[in-house]
């Protein structure tokens, strides 16, 4: 039951923390605060993300393993590559 409770702690603190727009964050000009809100991103991945500068692709993510799969699939359709 523990573990419900954090589960959806968590699931509510994600949906608090997404971005207001619609429109995908890139990943070449996104602040730390705004790849944070991205569900399951820390501010560890983030600081990673922005170290790891340019991407070509939102799939760079993936290549570089800044992230899992499952974090991955959470976060595809918010990112994008200018």
């Amino acid at each position: 039951m523990k573990n419900d409770a954090k589960a959806i702690a968590e699931g509510v603190r994600d949906g608090l923390r997404r971005p207001s727009t619609n429109e995908p964050l890139d990943l070449n000009s996104a602040t730390e605060g705004q790849l944070e809100s991205l569900p399951g991103i820390s501010g560890e991945t983030a600081a990673r993300i922005i170290a790891a500068r340019p991407y070509r692709s939102t799939h760079d993510l993936l290549d570089r393993r800044l992230v899992t799969s499952d974090q991955y699939d959470r976060i595809a359709s918010r990112i994008t590559v200018k």
